[in-house]
């Protein structure tokens, strides 16, 4: 059984929501995060309530960011998988480039690339602490890691990857 957390997940038709229930189809402890509170786990809770929490967290707000970390630290000892599913457009996304406004976008870096920084920075304590692996596609850091393992020079810092236990359902942890 993984822990898993999602942002994005507070429309039941789109992906996050989905992903969420596919996990818990497969018996995972699963922490839906909605940037405003909705009903649309109802169904879901009533089928899963002790294998779903649903919490509140806008990820462009650091102070909401912590209280989820600390509520899912409430539940359980450690997070498998984060998935950063949370998204925004701004208001004039199909405007072209000469009539798109760059003030309008502030919400959508701050969501898009901010965000998931701050969700990744904020629950890492929990994540470490998991049998899950980390995915790396930079092969250069994972061989300085090797080279300094072999050297007798590890600690947390050069060796962030180990290797995966499992994959689960296609999806690769972080």
């Amino acid at each position: 059984m993984q822990n898993v957390l999602i942002t994005g997940t507070g429309r039941p038709q789109a992906l996050g929501f989905n992903l969420a229930k596919r996990y818990l189809e497969h018996g995972d402890r699963m922490f839906a995060c909605v940037r405003k509170s909705t009903d649309a786990f109802a169904e879901l809770l009533s089928v899963y309530p002790e294998a779903l929490t649903v919490l509140v967290m806008d990820i462009m707000d650091t102070p909401s960011v912590r209280a989820a970390s600390e509520a899912v630290a409430a539940h359980v000892d450690r997070l498998d998988t984060i998935i950063n599913n949370a998204v925004t457009t701004a208001p004039d996304y199909n405007a072209s480039v000469m009539e798109a406004n760059p003030d309008n976008i502030s919400d959508s870096v701050n969501v898009g690339a901010a965000g998931p920084l701050r969700v990744i920075q904020t629950f890492c304590p929990l994540l470490k602490k998991s049998d899950m692996v980390l995915s790396s596609t930079f092969p250069p850091k994972r061989a300085a890691s090797a080279h300094a393992k072999a050297e007798g020079k590890t600690n947390d810092s050069t060796i962030p990857f180990r290797r995966r236990q499992r994959s689960h359902y296609g999806l690769q942890p972080i």
